[in-house]
């Protein structure tokens, strides 16, 4: 299945740069949250910065800001939903299935 956005609902989207928009974009579908919102940009921005963490920065070497995930409330994507804790279970498995 084809990842599709809309970002109609960001605000000022002209002024986001468009690497870390397509960061984010893809990004939805590995943190298991398909639409950022004023509720849940902080949660977006702690799966996020959790897999750079594990993996090293996906943006010219430096990580996604906080900031740059606030900017992008009312962006939405087809992405599936992913509990904290399914999140969680999943990146931990794989980190230690990865070392033993």
């Amino acid at each position: 299945m084809a990842l599709n956005w809309d970002a109609k609902k960001v605000k000022d989207i002209e002024k986001v740069d468009r690497a870390v928009l397509d960061n984010i974009i893809f990004g939805t579908m590995f943190v298991g949250i398909y639409e950022i919102t004023e509720k849940n940009y902080k949660e977006f921005y702690a799966r996020y910065h959790f897999i750079e963490k594990l993996n090293g920065s996906f943006l010219n070497n430096r990580y996604i800001t906080e900031d740059e995930i606030k900017q992008l409330i009312g962006l939405r994507t087809n992405a599936s939903r992913k509990s904290r804790s399914a999140f969680i279970k999943q990146y931990t498995d794989r980190f230690f299935k990865d070392l033993v």
